[in-house]
């Protein structure tokens, strides 16, 4: 992927934030509408149910948002940050892990390493191995991260 395939996906993000928060916005409007219009326990449950879809799906966003910065930040540029991004879906997928905890966890991986001999590959290198010793070990993602952290004892 190249410089300018990265800039157009950064600007359908940025544009698919907006939507979302354009879009939640109209569904919380809709929700007092429809709350106000129906009755019954049955409405008002299906009616918090698509409320709290639209709220994980504007959660995502802004958790995708700030993923996508610090791996610029981190890497130097938006196709660097694309690359990271590449290895960890192949990991997740090939490990079942869930992709947003292991792009949490790398991240402070990603950026201990930076400036030293193991930036790069090696530490790619070291975080699968750690991730695939988890995955054998039937530990989840989060099971990883708590034990994957800087803080963690």
């Amino acid at each position: 992927m190249n410089d300018a395939q990265v800039e157009i996906l950064l600007k359908a993000k940025d544009q698919t934030a907006k939507t979302l928060k354009t879009f939640q916005g109209r569904i919380q409007a809709i929700t007092g509408s429809v709350l106000s219009l129906k009755g019954g326990l049955g409405s008002v449950a299906g009616v918090y149910g698509f409320q709290q879809l639209v709220t994980s799906l504007t959660a995502t966003g802004k958790q995708v948002a700030r993923l996508d910065k610090a791996y610029a930040e981190i890497t130097g540029s938006a196709a660097a940050a694309g690359q990271e991004f590449d290895f960890l879906r192949t990991t997740s997928d090939q490990l079942g892990q869930n992709f947003y905890v292991l792009a949490d966890v790398y991240k402070g991986f990603a950026a201990a390493s930076k400036g030293t001999n193991l930036e790069g590959q090696a530490t790619r290198d070291i975080f699968k191995a750690v991730t695939r010793a988890s995955a054998s070990l039937g530990l989840s993602s989060e099971n990883t991260r708590g034990r994957c952290t800087p803080s963690s004892k």
